[in-house]
């Protein structure tokens, strides 16, 4: 498993941070002007897989490190309830079809 997260501003990037669990659990790539509180935060989850057994463990901690970092920047991370949104309220979308839909798209002449 892998993950990353990474921040822009005007054109730049300014941090990314990246796991890639295929080269190990404890694998973690930086660059740039991390968020603060990125230090502390990750050494909670280095701190976690340790405990859980490092790189033999059964877990990956380190998976969370990147995504953490964005919530810190956002304000919430994408597996996780936001306080104040109605779940129940969203509806599923589907696609009406129409004569345009009936030729392909590179048939101009149909």
């Amino acid at each position: 498993m892998s993950s990353s997260a990474e921040y822009w501003a005007g054109g730049n990037q300014v941090w990314r941070a990246e796991h890639v669990g295929e080269i190990g659990p404890i694998h973690l790539k930086t660059s740039g002007i991390l968020p603060r509180g990125f230090e502390a935060m990750a050494a909670e989850h280095k701190e976690a897989q340790e405990a859980d057994g490092g790189e033999k463990a059964g877990v990956d901690h380190y998976f969370d490190i990147p995504l953490n970092a964005a919530k810190e920047v956002i304000g919430f991370k994408h597996d996780e309830n936001i306080p104040g949104i109605d779940y129940e309220g969203f509806e599923a979308l589907r696609k009406i079809s129409s004569s345009a839909d009936a030729k392909p798209w590179w048939c101009l002449w149909k």
